[in-house]
């Protein structure tokens, strides 16, 4: 029986052409709008490791339409991405991988600076690698840039030129060295995110330098070292959101009461050490998530966080706090999560929590605190989910009320030693999930 002849290869058409060829091709897309017309042609062959799915906006007549083109990849020839970038992409405005079908670039290409009209360049989590190509600093009408989510090199020189810059997203890169000096060339600058690269030096310099309207600063992360003068922070009175979390920062608590707007202030895990009576509290009026965790701060919590009606978190974990807790603390009735643990508080837990009603975690461990756990509390915190009170000096009986408390996930109550032996109220229904927390921290 004969053999039937082996169907023959589709030829890989426009990528086998000869480079002269292609160019002419190209060039043939005087309008932008042909590529949909060419990726049906070459659909096949287009759909490669060359070239991967993204959605852009085009400036064209006059309204701006999303639609979906072909953008080369690193592995596509250096001639193909120039000529590609020259005759197809030129016109856009904004770019953006469709994370659901594109292809992993392993690098930015250097043909991107080529787009001279790209006003938005979105390309996290792809990941992309290596150092920036320089070519980046030609898109000088770039106003928003985000790289982030991905394993960047080098220093941030490379994107200094782009002044027209306002949103800036590098967070969890490599990028390395000290914020530069010409930081201060990005005079529109609305947000800058640097989270979590290896960025080290002070913070001195950045603060001099940049501009005063920056709404949203997260520096979080990285090895920032050294103090941080009183005035540094005075005149970014447009700040919404201070992160500066997880470095290696020293000193007095930097000046942020003149931050009228701050509604997040996130400085937890650094080096800062004096009393918290340094800052003018009352004047955070919009302040409504406090982390200040993990340093040497020392005195006693100030009264006027009463004045901060909008506070919903408060985080002072982890520091060198004494004195008892204010009566004040009361006072925060938006208040959702609050952790003065493991610092040296005393006296007794103050029962004007019992107005905070919206509280679902409560935590007052590793303190000196003493005296009995105060009734209206149990009965008036009925949202309570996470209750720590271990390692004080508490004593009983417990109050009956606790046995309200039905939201409750966690309950520790350990390492108090006025409570050893004490029995469970007789109000708490055997076997209800109550008795059964009580039960693991030893009550009988």
């Amino acid at each position: 029986m004969r053999q039937r002849a082996k169907k023959a290869l589709k030829p890989s058409g426009l990528l086998d052409l000869p480079f002269e060829v292609v160019v002419q091709v190209l060039a043939q897309l005087d309008n932008p709008f042909r590529l949909s017309l060419l990726s049906r042609t070459v659909r096949e062959y287009l759909h490669s490791n060359y070239f991967a799915f993204v959605h852009v906006r085009l400036l064209h007549r006059s309204t701006a339409r999303r639609w979906t083109c072909f953008w080369f990849s690193i592995r596509a020839p250096a001639e193909w991405q120039a000529e590609f970038a020259k005759h197809v992409l030129l016109p856009i405005r904004e770019l953006g991988v469709d994370f659901s079908s594109c292809y992993r670039l392993a690098a930015i290409p250097p043909a991107l600076g080529q787009l001279s009209n790209l006003t938005t360049l979105r390309l996290p989590s792809l990941p992309l690698a290596g150092p920036v190509p320089p070519q980046i600093s030609t898109l000088i009408h770039l106003k928003t840039l985000d790289l982030s989510l991905n394993y960047l090199t080098g220093t941030l020189d490379v994107f200094m030129s782009l002044t027209s810059l306002r949103v800036v997203k590098l967070e969890k890169n490599q990028f390395d060295g000290p914020i530069p000096a010409s930081i201060g060339n990005l005079i529109h600058l609305d947000e800058l995110a640097l989270s979590h690269n290896l960025l080290t030096g002070s913070l001195e310099n950045c603060f001099a330098q940049l501009s005063r309207r920056v709404s949203l600063l997260y520096l979080d992360g990285n090895g920032f070292e050294g103090e941080i003068s009183p005035s540094s922070l005075q005149e970014f009175t447009n700040l919404y959101h201070l992160f500066l979390n997880d470095n290696f920062l020293e000193g007095s608590l930097p000046c942020v009461s003149t931050m009228s707007r701050l509604r997040v202030l996130s400085l937890q895990n650094n080096k800062f050490s004096g009393c918290m009576d340094a800052v003018n509290w009352e004047h955070l009026a919009e302040l409504a998530q406090l982390n200040l965790a993990q340093n040497s701060l020392s005195g006693r919590i100030p009264s006027s966080f009463g004045g901060l009606r909008r506070l919903e978190v408060v985080n002072l974990s982890s520091n060198l706090l004494e004195g008892p807790i204010p009566e004040e603390i009361g006072m925060l009735r938006n208040i959702e999560s609050l952790n003065f643990s493991e610092n040296r508080l005393s006296g007794r837990i103050p029962s004007a929590l019992s107005n905070c009603t919206r509280l679902y975690k409560l935590n007052l461990s590793g303190n000196k605190l003493e005296g009995e756990i105060p009734s209206e509390i149990v009965k008036s915190l009925r949202n309570l989910q996470f209750l720590h009170l271990d390692r004080n000096c508490l004593v009983g009986p417990l109050p009956s009320g606790i046995r309200m408390l039905r939201r409750l996930k966690k309950l520790y109550l350990k390492g108090n030693r006025g409570m050893k032996g004490v029995c469970i109220p007789p109000e708490v229904v055997a076997k209800s999930s109550i008795w059964k927390l009580l039960r693991e921290n030893g009550f009988i």
